[in-house]
């Protein structure tokens, strides 16, 4: 349950209203420290040996990757010939 929350506010950051004490300011500027909670959340799945909690890590896990993961990493380089 925690996996999905965590995946969630991860994927869905931008929906956090500004309105009360700058909450959604402050959430954008911890955003990369979030995904700290994933190691967390796995060590935790492997103590209770829950492979639903494994699974459902990837979803935060996909989630930090692709925020912060430039995109150029992913691209396939052609060579010219």
């Amino acid at each position: 349950m925690l996996a999905v929350l965590l995946g969630l506010l991860l994927s869905m950051y931008a929906r956090v209203p500004n309105t009360v004490g700058n909450l959604g300011s402050v959430l954008d500027t911890f955003l990369p420290w979030l995904g700290m909670g994933a190691p967390v959340l796995l060590t935790l799945a492997v103590l209770r040996r829950s492979a639903t909690a494994l699974v459902a890590l990837v979803l935060p896990v996909f989630a930090w990757v692709s925020l912060f993961t430039p995109a150029t990493y992913f691209r396939v380089e052609k060579s010219v010939t």
